[in-house]
């Protein structure tokens, strides 16, 4: 009887294990988002919509953002003095990991805002930009040309990663918005 139930407890306890790091990961981020709250920002967290959730929701002076948390593990450190385990190269439409690259996470920020943008429009009668965002803790993002051009910002929430929403002024007249 082992035997027979090992593959599906191996199965059930991996999924275990990524839900148990996407929830921290959103803890992590939803905490370093409140801290915005001091910079005049609504934070909102989990909003519920139709057959889906947006992580998290920011109103800011900058605009407004809905942001999706992503939580991957890091790949094995080789221990090298150029180690690059821990950095993610956001490209506008694809996440370069070291191992893998990934475009679902930014479709699924882009998704959202659209939602959300058409939700606030049919709400208020008046058109909010709203910017997709993919937040990735534990990472460093690398910063390039073409990335900070990008109609998704990619960011970590660690530290002071998440305090550019709040620095710029009026920018609900941006016009690369989704």
């Amino acid at each position: 009887m082992f035997a027979w139930g090992l593959p599906g407890f191996m199965r059930h306890w991996g999924a275990r294990q990524n839900a148990r790091d996407g929830l921290l990961g959103e803890r992590v981020t939803g905490m370093q988002l409140n801290r915005l709250v001091a910079q005049g920002c609504i934070v909102m967290h989990d909003l519920p919509c139709e057959g889906f959730n947006i992580d998290h929701v920011v109103i800011a002076p900058r605009g407004v953002y809905a942001v999706e948390t992503k939580s991957f593990r890091r790949p094995k450190r080789s221990g090298g003095p150029d180690d690059q385990t821990h950095r993610v190269a956001p490209d506008g439409s694809t996440l370069r990991f070291p191992d893998f690259a990934t475009a679902a996470p930014i479709e699924q920020a882009v998704q959202q805002a659209q939602w959300l943008q058409r939700r606030l429009h049919d709400a208020l009668q008046r058109d909010f930009p709203v910017i997709a965002a993919v937040a990735l803790p534990g990472w460093f993002v690398d910063r390039d040309e073409i990335g900070k051009r990008a109609d998704v910002v990619v960011f970590t929430p660690m530290g002071r990663g998440a305090e550019f929403v709040a620095w710029q002024r009026n920018a609900f007249r941006k016009t690369n918005a989704i």
